[in-house]
């Protein structure tokens, strides 16, 4: 298998420039100053579709943790074309939510009431192993609300940019009432998909020229 060159590292210094500079398939990496949810949004923001390279893989084999590889870019990419490859969806996976099960034995724990009202605790130990388990299940819980917090930030965010896209493609952008048209467009067809959202704005677009011509 042949792995593409390392070619850059992602630091604080210059981000806008580093991800300008990117072509498909190249692989980079990025410092400890950086969380991957982080990595992921910015290149988005700059229309570089990436993907973490798991320990399993080559390129984190040769070049070691903190790996990505440039999928495509997706700058000059028309609006349809960006909704059919997922460009405004959320690439942060929904993470598991933590099972009340000892690591060490694999055996489930409940919470408890330790005092008068409906406040359950986690017990500190594994009571057949004597595992601590108490802060392990309370860290992985921290560890999964960081992730779905970042994941709905990053879901807004991208929501945000497809509504900018749709309404400079549907020629809304400066229309007075733009943010109404929008709302009513999401209601009547965000259920069945943004393609879906996007063919409603032209509709509505098409309406508005009418009537103002």
């Amino acid at each position: 298998m042949s792995i593409p060159l390392f070619k850059y590292q992602l630091n604080e210094t210059e981000t806008v420039n580093f991800f300008k500079r990117l072509k498909q398939n190249d692989i980079f990496t990025y410092s400890d100053s950086y969380l991957w949810g982080d990595v992921l949004s910015i290149a988005s923001k700059y229309g570089v579709i990436i993907r973490y390279c798991p320990p399993a893989s080559e390129e984190y084999k040769t070049y070691g943790s903190h790996v990505c590889k440039v999928l495509y870019l997706n700058n000059e990419m028309k609006i349809e074309e960006k909704i059919k490859d997922g460009y405004y969806e959320t690439r942060i996976q929904h993470p598991e939510y933590p099972k009340k099960v000892c690591k060490q034995c694999n055996t489930p724990f409940i919470s408890v009431k330790k005092s008068p009202g409906p406040k359950r605790e986690i017990p500190n130990f594994c009571s057949n192993c004597g595992h601590p388990i108490k802060d392990e299940y309370e860290n992985d819980l921290k560890v999964y609300n960081v992730i779905m917090q970042n994941m709905h930030q990053e879901s807004k965010r991208l929501l945000n940019l497809f509504k900018t896209d749709a309404l400079e493609y549907c020629g809304l952008s400066n229309y007075p009432k733009a943010q109404q048209v929008w709302n009513y467009a999401w209601e009547e067809s965000h259920s069945s998909g943004l393609i879906n959202v996007l063919a409603t704005l032209e509709e509505l677009s098409e309406l508005v020229i009418l009537r103002y011509m």
